[in-house]
């Protein structure tokens, strides 16, 4: 039973990580790569380059032949939304790197991160690069919100929250519509940070040589200006950003079995990604965003917001396990902290 191997895959827009297990549940071994795993931005054939470069070199820390399969493999990536998608992963990874596992799980990032968390359901919601939302009740339905990338969506996610204040600075200085709050440290950090003199040489960096990862990783120096330098706008992205992040859980709630939002803690959302790093910056927007808009939204009582303590490569690895039947041994209680919880009057 010894050698019974479980790997999980994390795979998110900017960086994928692997986890490997045995049946008890404990960790043989892992690895990451600062590469991402969405086959919408990278395509499907480098989707499994690099998901197959992560199987080999985790097989070869652990000391596994390359032409040993791995008892299952369970792969939770950006950009696996629907079932064509799911199943084109497999199949091609199957055709083209048979030995990488003898059962192999596709589910989006969002399902990875739930399933590291618990068994019973819950939300999760994705505040990164990008922003998505999915509950999953106890029988295993879902319901999502959001996830439909910078063109269309993103709210409260740090691509959302560099545009944003961007925009302010782009519209101000057009005299388009003028920002209530002063914009030089914005548009200064704008500079810096793509290096850039002004608007028109923004150009080749929204259009030409756009890059998704970069532009929202300007994201970071939004929020020093909010938190250490109380910049106006600055602290006015974060408040919206969580706003709509507040806005996603009110999205999918109607849809939450009346047990996940009883339980004790209340309602239990999952929070993965960089922005929940500026939760002090979020908090008030994020409340206002769930007060119900209308007779037609839940009211939601209570609430716990988790941070997970173990990547989602291990839900990955849970989720293949349980659908190869291998009995694989999970602790859900090691899983997870709470590091935010309110109780609505």
């Amino acid at each position: 039973m010894a050698s019974v191997l479980i790997g999980g895959v994390e795979g998110g827009a900017t960086a994928t990580r692997i986890v490997l297990l045995r049946l008890d549940g404990s960790l043989v071994v892992e690895s990451d790569i600062a590469l991402g795993t969405n086959q919408w931005q990278c395509g499907l054939e480098e989707c499994i380059k690099r998901i197959h470069r992560l199987v080999s070199d985790v097989k070869d820390k652990a000391g596994i032949p390359q032409d040993s399969p791995l008892a299952a493999l369970g792969l939770t990536l950006s950009g696996a939304d629907n079932k064509e998608s799911r199943e084109a992963i497999k199949v091609k990874l199957n055709a083209e790197h048979p030995n990488d596992a003898s059962h192999v799980f596709v589910t989006c990032d969002t399902i990875g991160a739930i399933g590291t968390a618990c068994d019973s359901g819950g939300v999760v919601l994705i505040s990164g690069t990008g922003s998505n939302c999915e509950l999953v009740n106890a029988d295993g339905a879902t319901f999502r919100c959001g996830g439909w990338g910078h063109m269309i969506g993103d709210e409260g996610a740090a691509t959302w929250i560099t545009h944003y204040c961007l925009k302010k600075v782009f519209d101000t200085k057009d005299n388009f519509d003028l920002c209530p709050h002063d914009i030089s440290f914005v548009d200064s950090a704008m500079c810096n940070h793509f290096q850039v003199t002004g608007q028109m040489d923004m150009l080749d960096h929204l259009y030409t040589n756009w890059n998704k990862s970069h532009f929202a990783s300007m994201c970071k120096e939004i929020s020093r200006g909010a938190a250490e330098l109380k910049d106006p706008l600055c602290i006015e992205a974060f408040k919206k950003a969580g706003f709509y992040l507040g806005r996603h859980i009110l999205a999918v709630a109607p849809k939450a079995d009346k047990m996940l939002l009883d339980r004790p803690g209340g309602l239990q959302v999952v929070c993965t990604g960089s922005v929940w790093k500026s939760w002090a910056l979020l908090q008030e927007g994020f409340l206002d965003g769930l007060k119900p808009r209308s007779d037609k939204d839940v009211k939601i009582g209570e609430i716990s917001l988790l941070l997970l303590e173990k990547n989602a490569g291990h839900g990955a690895a849970y989720l293949s396990a349980k659908e190869a039947n291998l009995g694989l041994n999970v602790d859900y209680s090691q899983n997870v902290t709470v590091f935010y919880h309110h109780k609505f009057c």
